[in-house]
């Protein structure tokens, strides 16, 4: 079973964009943090955390994915396949840049490999495997914590846990791919010969080519009834709202 979650604190840039990605292929994201003020990256990890304390199964896998600049391209079963094979029980997306310590990128393996540094933005594993990392968070509220540095921190000690996506067969984080990306009956990472399932435009990259190609995607939701017919489940750290608003806010959203 494929449980998706996000981080939301209100409906502005991609937020209902990927929304819409998940409901394309059947999917009801868990949003966490609706109406919540944004203080800093470290609310995802104490939102996550919090919610798998209340709720975890055993026999589900869970996918994050930040909720402002991803999307979902590819159903349910393929992502799960894609995971089982690396037979580890928490894979990372991965990128081109060390970030936000480049000095720690002599501590990370693989050299050679295009994409080798982990983005926070995207992770997928048993919940067990990731409540046990959050619980280990230094407070209750963890808002000044930098989720990239310290799921970075985890990795590189826990690297017989946590595996990187190296060869982008779930995530792809679009910054700095150049013109590894084609659409080739599809998105297609041409370096790494793989079609990622969701796709991450981190550093603030340019997607409108990516979201001209996702708008044409077959999915199971589609038209109309996308909008209604599986609405997101909002997780216990937030009230359920009546609909969700693109309108702009001041609060800096995730």
């Amino acid at each position: 079973m494929l449980v998706v979650m996000t981080v939301a604190t209100s409906a502005i840039r991609g937020v209902p964009r990927f929304l819409e990605s998940c409901r394309k292929f059947g999917i009801a994201p868990i949003v966490l943090g609706r109406g919540q003020p944004w203080r800093g990256f470290g609310l995802k990890l104490g939102l996550v955390r919090d919610e798998l304390a209340r709720r975890r199964r055993r026999d589900a896998i869970m996918l994050f994915a930040d909720a402002c600049d991803s999307l979902v391209v590819r159903p349910p079963d393929v992502i799960l396949a894609a995971y089982r094979a690396f037979r580890s029980p928490l894979v990372f997306s991965a990128e081109r840049w060390c970030s936000p310590d480049p000095w720690k990128a002599f501590l990370y393996p693989s050299p050679r490999e295009r994409y080798r540094f982990l983005n926070a933005g995207g992770y997928m594993g048993d919940m067990e495997t990731i409540y046990g990392f959050l619980k280990t968070l230094p407070c209750k509220d963890p808002f000044w914590v930098d989720d990239q540095r310290w799921w970075t921190d985890r990795y590189l000690e826990h690297r017989d846990v946590i595996r990187l996506d190296i060869r982008c067969r779930i995530f792809q984080a679009l910054h700095g791919t150049g013109r590894d990306v084609v659409f080739r009956k599809g998105f297609y990472n041409a370096s790494t010969r793989t079609r990622p399932s969701v796709l991450h435009g981190n550093g603030g990259v340019d997607m409108r080519r990516v979201l001209a190609w996702s708008a044409r995607l077959p999915g199971a939701c589609q038209g109309p009834r996308a909008s209604t017919s599986m609405p997101a489940i909002w997780g216990s750290s937030a009230t359920r709202p009546k609909a969700m608003s693109s309108a702009p806010s001041s609060t800096r959203s995730m």
